[in-house]
């Protein structure tokens, strides 16, 4: 079963929020963050992890809300697929504590990267790749499968909660062509992410002309986990700034 394991809230005074917590609920600091994005403190109870924020610009914050906005910014479950992954990892002689994986979350949700992590941590392996290699990728005798949902199912989840529909990573995908053409057809894609670290020059330049020709948004990023996890650059490719201010059109903001 699905439970809540990580909170962001994003606030204006990041010290006397991180207090009331400390002081009310009990909660322990367990790292701080001052960095070009965001100032803030990481606080945990041990079970639930807490990310206290003050977003320093809304292209961080992000376009659904800005960096002037306070509430809850985003929530991380914990889901069956990691306890079935610990299990399978058990099953192998590798075992692991979720909590060990959940210590290494600082925003978002827990996932692969940080099993790997653990299993770096825990000697299992030299290496975040070799963890996925020999494991954790598809096919990997500890890989569990995502429940899948289909892209217009997606497209209409997003569009349900106020979101901009934008097409991941096109370039590992066959058929993306076909489908956007399709989405977009249909009202149901907004936009493609057409900046990634692993699109060829050609990827990239066949995707913005599918963009124009289709009118939709033109997004990237550099899928960037962490050092220890993938070999990406934070930050490249670079994203033209127009892109951002017609994904903030798009969203209606």
């Amino acid at each position: 079963m699905a439970k809540i394991k990580h909170i962001a809230l994003s606030t204006q005074d990041v010290d006397k929020t991180a207090k009331f917590y400390i002081d009310v609920f009990g909660m322990k600091e367990i790292a701080r963050i001052d960095s070009p994005g965001a100032r803030g403190y990481y606080l945990s109870d041990g079970d639930l992890n807490l990310a206290i924020l003050n977003f320093k610009n809304d292209a961080v914050a992000g376009v659904e809300r800005g960096k002037g906005w306070s509430g809850i910014h985003h929530i991380g479950f914990q889901v069956e697929s990691l306890e079935a992954i610990a299990e399978r990892l058990a099953a192998l002689g590798l075992p692991i504590d979720p909590a060990d994986v959940f210590a290494l979350v600082r925003e978002g949700s827990a996932g692969r990267p940080h099993i790997a992590q653990v299993m770096v941590q825990k000697g299992y392996v030299a290496t975040v790749g070799e963890a996925f290699d020999r494991y954790l990728a598809a096919g990997g005798p500890a890989y569990v499968s995502h429940r899948k949902v289909d892209p217009r199912e997606a497209c209409a989840i997003i569009h349900r909660a106020g979101g901009v529909a934008v097409m991941a990573h096109p370039g590992f995908h066959a058929a993306a062509e076909a489908l956007v053409r399709d989405l977009a057809g249909e009202a149901r894609l907004d936009g493609v992410e057409c900046y990634y670290s692993d699109h060829t020059p050609d990827q990239t330049a066949r995707f913005l002309a599918l963009c124009r020709a289709l009118d939709l948004v033109t997004t990237g990023g550099s899928d960037f986990h962490g050092p220890a996890v993938r070999a990406a650059t934070l930050g490249q490719p670079p994203v033209p700034w127009d892109a951002y201010e017609a994904l903030r059109r798009r969203a209606g903001r």
